[in-house]
C-alpha cells in the first residue's frame, strides 16, 4: 500500500487491492497488520469534500489521507473506540486519543496515522471547508452549520480539543459506525453524521476536557526506538538500566517515556506483545507449545501457559482447538456465501 492515499473517488478504487462496497459505494482499503491479521479502512465520499472513515486496524501505521490543499480550511473529527491513536502538533510536540474520547481539529495537528498499540478502531470525519458538500446537507432548507462553527471554535487555541465524550455522543458515533459497517444507505449514514455534528456543536461547551499532555518530540521518538528494540526479538528480556543507557536517560525517565505513549509500563507491553506472537502461532502453525514458548523468551512451558491463561482465559492447547473450530466455521459460512452469489465484506 502506498504511503499516501490520494481519496479522489475516481483514482481511489483503483489502488491495488482496493474493493468497493457496492451497499454504500464505500472503498474498503485492505491494510496489513503487523502481526498478520489485516485491518480494513472504509472510506466513504459523501460529496465533494467531505469524508467519513471507519478505520479497523492491527498495526501501529496507516497511509496518510491527501483530501485538502495546504491552504484550504478544514475540519477534522475523530471518535476513538479503543486502541491509542497519535495527534502530533506541527511544533513536534505529541499527546495520545485514547477509547472514549473524541478529537475536534482544525489543521492544528498534522494528522493521525501512527496507532501505539497495534490495534485501533475508531471513526473519523474530514470535511473540506471550502467544497461544493452544503447543497447535499441541507437542513429544513437552511445550510448545514455544525462544521463551521466547530471549526472556528478552535481557532482561538493552540492544540486540537480533545474531550471525553459524553453518553449521547458516544452512543450517536456507535450508530454510526453500525451503519457503516453494516451497509445502511448513504442517506441514514448522512443523517447520522449530521445528528452527530449538531449533537457535538450543541453540547461542545459542556464537554469535559480530557486535559491532554503534550510531551516533546525526542521522548516520544526514544520511546518508539524503545518499543522497536523489544519487538524485534521477543526472545530477549531487556532491564531497563541496560535501555535507558542506551539512550543517555535513566530508567525512570524511560519507563515514563515508554508509559506516556504506549500507556503501559515497557515490561507489561512486552509480555503482552509476547502473548499476541503466541497466539498467532497457536492459531497458526503447528508447532509444539514448548516451541512456541521458547521462542517468544519463556523456558518455562508451565509459566508460559499460565500467563497465557491469565491473557486469554483458556490454555495454550484449548486456545488452538478454538481458533481452529473458529477459522473451520468461517471457510463453511465464506463457501455457502460464494455458491449463493452474495456479495460480503467477509468474501
Amino acid at each position: 500500500m502506498a504511503a499516501a492515499i490520494d481519496l479522489n473517488p475516481r483514482t481511489l478504487l483503483r489502488l491495488p487491492g482496493v474493493r468497493e462496497d457496492r451497499r454504500t459505494g464505500a472503498a474498503l482499503i485492505p491494510l496489513p497488520g503487523d502481526g498478520g491479521e489485516a485491518g480494513l479502512l472504509r472510506a466513504l465520499t459523501l460529496a465533494p469534500g467531505f469524508w467519513i472513515f471507519d478505520i479497523d486496524i492491527h498495526s501501529t501505521r496507516i497511509p496518510r489521507f491527501t483530501f485538502k490543499a495546504a491552504d484550504a480550511p478544514s475540519l477534522t473529527v475523530n471518535h476513538c473506540f479503543c486502541g491509542r491513536c497519535e495527534v502530533a502538533l506541527r511544533s513536534g510536540e505529541t499527546t495520545y486519543l485514547s477509547g472514549g474520547e473524541l478529537v475536534v481539529d482544525n489543521g492544528k495537528s498534522t494528522g493521525s496515522f501512527y496507532y501505539p498499540e497495534a490495534d485501533y478502531e475508531g471513526i473519523e470525519l474530514a470535511i473540506r471547508l471550502d467544497g461544493d458538500w452544503q447543497r447535499a446537507f441541507l437542513v429544513l432548507g437552511e445550510s448545514f452549520a455544525a462544521p463551521r462553527q466547530l471549526f472556528e471554535r478552535c481557532e482561538s487555541v493552540d492544540a486540537p480539543r480533545i474531550y471525553l465524550a459524553d453518553v449521547p455522543l458516544a452512543r450517536t458515533a456507535k450508530v454510526l459506525r453500525d451503519y457503516l459497517t453494516q451497509g445502511k444507505s448513504r442517506q441514514l449514514i448522512a443523517v447520522k453524521i449530521m445528528e452527530w455534528l449538531l449533537l457535538l456543536a450543541e453540547r461542545e461547551t459542556a464537554l469535559v476536557e480530557a486535559g491532554k499532555i503534550y510531551y516533546p518530540k525526542t521522548q516520544v521518538e526514544i520511546a518508539k526506538a524503545v518499543q522497536q528494540i523489544i519487538v524485534s526479538d521477543l526472545q530477549v528480556r531487556h532491564p531497563a538500566a541496560e535501555l535507558a543507557a542506551r539512550f543517555g536517560i535513566s530508567a525512570s525517565s524511560l519507563k515514563n517515556y515508554f508509559c506516556n505513549v504506549y500507556g503501559c509500563g515497557y515490561a507489561v507491553y512486552q509480555r503482552m506483545q509476547r502473548m499476541k506472537r503466541a497466539a498467532k502461532l497457536l492459531s497458526g502453525t503447528r508447532e509444539r507449545v514448548a516451541d512456541i514458548a521458547a521462542s517468544v523468551g519463556y523456558a518455562s512451558q508451565t509459566k508460559f501457559g499460565s500467563m497465557f491463561k491469565k491473557v486469554y482465559g483458556v490454555s495454550p492447547l484449548t486456545y488452538r482447538k478454538q481458533e481452529r473450530l473458529r477459522l473451520m466455521k468461517q471457510s463453511v459460512t465464506a463457501e455457502g456465501l460464494a455458491e449463493k452469489g452474495e456479495h460480503s465484506l467477509e468474501e
